[in-house]
């Protein structure tokens, strides 16, 4: 006891009263110590860890500078190389060392939300099959039982589950086995990475959740470890009253076992479940009173009027009743005679909802999306129908919007907001809507209004318009109780956080998306008789059999100065001369609003390649007014909720649209399927820090799929 203490004497005289004296006080410095001596071994193996990669960085950039123009172009290539791993290495230290200031400061707020522990294991497991897949080893995933949500911080848990795959991956030797598994038990859940690499000793096994504390030094520097990792697992598990551990077992290799209650309960935590359990009783109280006044078929009819929703024809409130009874089924269009993708390019592909303190969103989900618009999208309709003028506002109005309660709306393309207005089933026209965007966002204002925002990117500005929704007692309503599923927008961050290279709006999440890989064909590639009888009707250009004849790589149809040909290549082609009638008018002798056009070229192209896409969406790409008087519409694939990059201008259908009537369309016909498989993406930060060294400017980050042709298409990031 008194060999491990430490003890600090100070004597000091006195005179009291003219009467000598010692005054003596004595200290127990034990922790102090052990503080002290805690803290300098932290400073001592920061600056070592600091130290080795700046003496790497500047090693080789004198040799680079000493010898400028006579090493080889390998070698060069070479130090260059080891620099910018050097440099990463210090980055990821330095971030790890904000993280733990962080979680030491109590600044590291948690934003907790129920999420699927299953899908996240899953997710974990998808990021990082592809890195094992390069190593040799065989890595397998066994959740035997449908787990449950569970309550806490996704993108936190996430970060500990990639962490220790990622240890898993990197300490075993090539053409090992890893085991990712999951399960639950009582009121927890679990996860285990076991495998069967080298492992760690026994004396070392009560310190590797310590702080720069690594078993072997030379190996973890090689794989570029900061010594932190596990420490912040171990944080971040504790702060979810969880835990993380290394399981006993027989033979090589090492098992650590992630537990977690299903409910955690954080002094954050319970704050937000109190918050919205007042918030609950206050709805259950007002339903109480509407169901107490009103019958039942009385208030479903009134909420639908409310929604626009009773017009839709005989069976359109019906139907609309029961796909807001079950947001997955299918609505049918409202037009019997419509045929294709009634509804393409009407819905957005990003929706993020946020209620002022938590942000929900979705992206690369179609299913998810369309769920989420049907219950939210009423917004935007009624924003679109009552805004007022626009006037700009500056970028910083654009961003506290996106961090207002309100719901964020992405599309593929740039819409006209007319032909916007008109998708979403209002009705007649709104002077007001004469812009186009991409990016809208319906948000409440300071003074507690509602207002529409959009961000022009033909003249980079962003603007506002008043509107007349109400944001209490409906709005409110709309946006709260989705939670936090860890989304963020990049403006967001801090300039530590490895996304430098990418523009404001790009929003991440903390998973990484796994699309689907699509088999891809070619419907046309070998036309029988009804495919091109059925394909004249499609586009109204049925004629008889004499003025359809063989050409080059397909058929050429002739009427008058109009013609029309089909490739084997899948393309179609039609073109009329400029002084003759075309069989496509759009609006009427006296013109044609912007919404009559992008309708009747949408129409042409969902009756078309929309019916024949398979698995794909169609979604308005572009409108380009040229100087020679024309207009071009363009209308593009999406899969998975990303764009499909066709050859040549990447367009599945274009349209040229010359005095009230298309003169000339070019038409792709692709068809898309499902697979069983996922496309691997690398994770959202290492893409990024892969964009910021081809692209420094500011960037998005996109997922899309290219088709140059063959059987199959894989997603894969892009920058636009």
């Amino acid at each position: 006891m008194w060999a491990a203490a430490a003890w600090e004497l100070l004597l000091t005289p006195f005179d009291q009263e003219r009467l000598g004296g010692v005054l003596v006080v004595i200290h127990d410095v034990t922790e102090q110590r052990k503080t002290e001596e805690l803290r300098r071994e932290f400073v001592a193996n920061v600056s070592h860890e600091l130290r080795t990669p700046l003496t790497n960085i500047r090693s080789y950039a004198e040799t680079l500078a000493d010898n400028a123009g006579e090493l080889p172009p390998n070698t060069e290539k070479n130090f260059l190389g080891v620099i910018l791993n050097e440099s990463d290495r210090m980055t990821h230290i330095v971030q790890d060392l904000l993280t733990l200031s962080r979680f030491d400061s109590g600044r590291a707020e948690l934003k907790l939300a129920p999420f699927p522990f299953g899908q996240a294991v899953q997710d974990v497991y998808n990021a990082n099959l592809m890195e094992a897949q390069r190593h040799g080893h065989a890595m397998e995933l066994d959740i035997t039982e449908e787990l449950p949500e569970i309550t806490g911080d996704r993108e936190r848990i996430v970060q500990v589950m990639m962490n220790v795959v990622s240890n898993s991956i990197k300490y075993t030797p090539d053409g090992g086995r890893i085991r990712i598994s999951a399960g639950r038990q009582d009121r927890r859940v679990w996860m285990e990475v076991a495998d069967n690499g080298i492992g760690i000793p026994k004396e070392d096994r009560g310190r590797i959740f310590e702080r720069f504390y690594r078993v072997d030094k030379a190996r973890s520097r090689e794989s570029g470890g900061t010594g932190l990792g596990l420490s912040i697992a171990k944080e971040i598990i504790d702060r979810h009253e969880g835990t993380i551990e290394l399981v006993d077992r027989s033979g090589p290799g090492l098992t650590v076992r992630i537990t977690l209650w299903w409910r955690a309960r954080t002094m954050e935590g319970n704050k937000r479940v109190r918050r919205r359990r007042r918030n609950t009783v206050e709805r259950l109280k007002n339903l109480l009173i509407l169901l107490l006044t009103l019958s039942a078929v009385v208030l479903t009819v009134r909420v639908l009027m409310f929604n626009g929703l009773v017009d839709k024809g005989p069976r359109g409130w019906l139907d609309h009743l029961l796909s807001l009874l079950d947001p997955g089924q299918s609505v049918p269009a409202d037009d019997p005679e419509a045929t294709g993708q009634s509804g393409a390019a009407a819905q957005p592909v990003r929706i993020a909802v946020c209620d002022g303190v938590d942000r929900f969103a979705v992206q690369y989900d179609p299913a998810q999306a369309d769920r989420l618009f049907s219950s939210v999208g009423i917004l935007l309709s009624e924003a679109l129908s009552s805004a007022a003028s626009p006037h700009t506002v500056p970028e910083s109005a654009w961003r506290d919007a996106l961090q207002a309660p309100g719901v964020w709306f992405d599309f593929l393309g740039e819409l006209p907001l007319e032909a916007l207005y008109a998708w979403m089933g209002e009705g007649g026209s709104n002077p007001s809507l004469t812009a186009t965007a991409r990016q809208l966002a319906v948000a409440q204002d300071l003074d507690g209004g509602v207002s529409l925002y959009y961000h022009n990117e033909s003249d980079g500005l962003y603007y506002a318009c008043e509107t007349e929704v109400a944001y209490t007692g409906h709005m409110d309503e709309l946006v709260s109780g989705h939670g936090s599923n860890g989304a963020f927008f990049v403006f967001e961050l801090e300039a530590d956080r490895g996304y430098a290279g990418l523009a404001p709006y790009v929003l991440l999440t903390s998973a990484t998306p796994s699309p689907l890989v699509y088999h891809s064909a070619n419907p046309l590639s070998s036309p029988d008789e009804a495919t091109v009888s059925a394909l004249q009707a499609a586009v109204s250009f049925q004629t008889q059999s004499d003025a359809l004849y063989e050409i080059p790589g397909g058929l050429r149809l002739r009427v008058g100065r109009e013609t029309l040909e089909i490739g084997n290549d899948g393309t179609v082609s039609y073109h009329t001369s400029e002084d003759a009638a075309s069989r496509y008018p759009i609006g009427t002798t006296d013109g044609y609003t912007v919404s009559e056009l992008v309708e009747t070229t949408r129409r042409l192209a969902a009756d078309t390649v929309g019916a024949s896409c398979g698995a794909a969406q169609l979604y308005l790409m572009d409108i380009t007014e040229g100087a020679d008087g024309t207009t071009e519409v363009c209308y593009g694939y999406s899969l998975s909720g990303a764009a499909v990059l066709l050859p040549e201008d990447g367009c599945a259908a274009r349209f040229t649209v010359r005095n009230g009537q298309i003169i000339d369309y070019t038409l792709r016909f692709r068809r898309y399927e499902e697979t069983a498989e996922h496309s691997l993406l690398l994770p959202e930060r290492q893409a990024a820090a892969a964009l910021e060294a081809l692209s420094p400017e500011g960037r998005e980050l996109v997922v899309f799929y290219t088709d140059n042709g063959g059987d199959t298409v894989e997603a894969d990031w892009a920058a636009r």
